[in-house]
């Protein structure tokens, strides 16, 4: 796994793990909760078929991206571009194995 603190992206990866975007971490239920109707219309607009590949880039907590493995199903496959913390997130709670999250 590259190591987010290199490269051309190393200030963004520094902001994204900072403490300005603890309160994204900390209250990702809620934050989810308020954009929950803003992700069913993005979600119909994209109208993902199953079997589809896609690619979530900023995809936040990941549950824009759990979403999109669900409508892609077993036969798709669901990648993101996340921070570490989103990653740790995402192996603590289990994520589909269709729903890849790659270092952003």
């Amino acid at each position: 796994m590259a190591d987010d603190r290199a490269g051309p992206n190393a200030a963004q990866a520094a902001y994204w793990n900072g403490p300005s975007t603890r309160a994204w971490a900390t209250h990702h239920a809620r934050i989810d909760a308020r954009f929950a109707p803003v992700l069913a219309r993005a979600l119909d607009r994209a109208a993902p078929r199953p079997g589809a590949r896609v690619l979530d880039i900023g995809c936040g907590s990941g549950t824009s991206t759990l979403a999109l493995a669900e409508r892609v199903g077993p036969q798709g496959r669901c990648s993101a571009s996340t921070s570490p913390r989103t990653r740790s997130r995402w192996r603590s709670g289990g994520s589909p194995r269709r729903a890849s999250p790659r270092p952003g």
